[in-house]
C-alpha cells in the first residue's frame, strides 16, 4: 500500500542508449558498446562521457504519494515541451496511466496538466532521455513516456509508506488539533528508513506537519542506484503525520 503522502526521493539517472525502462535493474538487458556507454559509471563522475550514457547534471527529486523526479535544473528544452500527453499515456502504456491517476494525481484535481508541469520543467532535463539518445527514431511522447514510467518504478521500489507503518507510524486525519494528532520524533521515522533502505533522507515539515522526505543518490547502469548524503537540512524537530487526502 502507498501513502497519499508528499515525499521525495533523489537521484540521478543514467540510461545506456536509453533502452526501455521495462527492463530496469535486469541484468544483461543494457549492454552498450563499453567504447560508447562504459558499464559501472556513476552519473555525474565523468564530464566527458556522452550524455546519452549518464545523466549530465546533479539529483533529482522523486516522491512517495508521487510528485515527480526532479533535476537541478529546470525547464531544459522548450521544443520539447507537450501541451497534451494524458491521451498518449493511457493509449500507449494503459497500466501506467493507472498508476499515476493512483498514484500522482494533482491536489487540484487536473492530472494532465500536473504531468506536464513536471516532465516540460523536470522531465526535459534528463539527459539520457533526450530523443537522441534513443536506438530507433523516438516517436511524438516517448521521451515523456520513459520519463513517467521511470518515476513510478522508482517510486514503487521505495515504499516508505510500508517502511514506516510496519514500526506503527501511520498517518492519522488530516488535521493538526493538537488534542487529536499524534507526533514522532525525526529520529524515530529516519532510523525505520535507513534500516529499510540504508540510505540516510532529509526529512522536511510544514509547519511541524511532514509533507516530505527525500533520499538523495546517484545512479549507474539500469538506473542502479548509488545513495549519497543528504543536499538539505531537516527542517522538522517533532513530526506530525497526516494524510495528503
Amino acid at each position: 500500500m502507498f501513502s497519499k503522502y508528499l515525499v521525495a526521493l533523489v537521484g540521478v539517472f543514467g540510461v545506456c542508449n536509453a533502452r526501455s525502462t521495462a527492463n530496469l535493474f535486469k541484468k544483461d538487458t543494457c549492454q552498450p558498446d563499453p567504447k560508447l556507454c562504459p558499464l559501472g559509471v556513476v552519473s555525474c563522475t565523468a564530464p566527458n562521457l556522452d550524455s546519452c550514457c549518464a545523466s549530465s547534471v546533479g539529483l533529482h527529486v522523486m516522491t512517495m504519494g508521487c510528485d515527480g523526479s526532479w533535476p537541478p535544473n529546470t525547464g531544459c528544452d522548450d521544443a520539447r515541451n507537450y501541451d497534451k500527453i494524458a491521451c498518449t499515456i493511457k493509449e500507449q502504456r494503459p497500466l501506467l496511466y493507472n498508476d499515476m491517476v493512483r498514484y500522482w494525481p494533482s491536489s487540484s484535481g487536473d492530472n494532465e496538466d500536473f504531468w506536464l508541469h513536471e516532465w516540460n520543467k523536470h522531465g526535459t532535463c534528463v539527459s539520457t532521455l533526450n530523443p537522441k539518445c534513443f536506438n530507433a527514431p523516438a516517436k511524438n511522447g516517448v521521451d515523456a513516456l520513459e520519463y513517467f514510467d521511470m518515476t513510478m518504478k522508482y517510486f514503487k521500489m521505495w515504499d516508505i509508506y510500508s517502511s514506516l507503518e510496519k514500526r506503527c507510524i501511520v498517518p492519522t486525519a488530516n488535521t493538526t488539533d493538537p488534542a487529536t494528532q499524534v507526533t514522532y520524533s525525526v529520529a524515530q521515522i529516519k532510523q525505520a528508513l535507513r534500516e529499510d533502505f540504508g540510505a540516510e533522507p532529509a526529512l522536511f515539515c510544514n509547519n511541524g506537519t511532514l509533507n516530505e522526505v527525500s533520499f538523495y543518490f546517484f545512479t549507474k547502469d539500469n538506473f542502479e542506484p548509488v545513495f549519497t548524503f543528504p543536499r538539505a537540512n531537516d527542517t522538522c524537530k517533532t513530526v506530525a503525520y497526516i494524510n495528503k487526502y
